[in-house]
């Protein structure tokens, strides 16, 4: 009797840590996603056409499929990605192609002097003037509109977002712009803006030569949107 009452009291437990099978069998409850994203219409949709390889490429970050492509394969020419998120197509197509890719670049060339250059010199008595003088060479960039893009290839999507947990929809479009930029001409206008700045001291000279420097060895992950 004593080994009964132990074995029931075991079986208790257990039953209470995992949970004892019920004589009726119920259906697992399928949770719904809470942020689910579809895709209801495309470029090329109509055809029936796939997404382009360039388009995959993009957002991938794979900038040597991008390279290879005829545009700019053996040619002194970079790719640059531009991408806009909107409601209306319309507008986002108007703003990459009038504004947007042109501020892009210069902003990606001012934010490449500023993380190789902008901090102050440690140790160096000079380090705020120099530091300043820094500032110069990145804001002469904030009033240089980069010319010379050249659109190569474009491509949209819509997408539908459904808030599962909130009960809302979102419908948005996302524009994916492919240009081409001369890097020659590129480093030209680079010169141009950097001619802006007058150097002071030794310092600023060397300092300048190493902007130029790297200014030279910008890549089309550089230049292009981040995804």
């Amino acid at each position: 009797m004593k080994n009964n009452v132990v074995i029931c009291s075991i079986t208790a437990v257990l039953c209470f840590l995992v949970g004892c099978a019920s004589t009726q069998t119920s259906k697992p409850v399928k949770q719904a996603k809470e942020i689910e994203r579809v895709i209801v219409d495309y470029k090329g949709a109509a055809l029936g056409a796939d997404i382009p390889s360039w388009v995959e490429a993009a957002i991938d970050d794979d900038y040597v499929t991008l390279q290879n492509l005829p545009e700019f394969k053996d040619k002194d020419r970079l790719p640059v990605i531009a991408i806009e998120r909107g409601k209306n197509l319309d507008l986002l197509k108007s703003w990459a192609n009038n504004f947007s890719a042109q501020a892009q670049v210069s902003r990606a060339i001012q934010n490449k002097v500023s993380a190789e250059f902008g901090g102050n010199q440690e140790g160096d008595k000079n380090a705020e003037q120099n530091a300043n003088f820094v500032k110069e060479l990145v804001a002469t960039f904030s009033n240089t509109k980069i010319s010379g893009l050249k659109k190569e290839r474009d491509y949209w999507v819509k997408m539908k977002t459904r808030d599962n947990y909130n009960k809302t929809e979102e419908h948005q479009y996302e524009y994916y712009v492919l240009y081409s930029i001369s890097n020659k001409d590129l480093q030209h206008q680079i010169d141009v803006a950097l001619g802006k700045v007058a150097a002071q001291t030794q310092v600023q000279k060397e300092m300048k030569n190493e902007v130029k420097d790297a200014l030279a060895k910008l890549k089309s992950e550089d230049l292009s949107t981040s995804n």
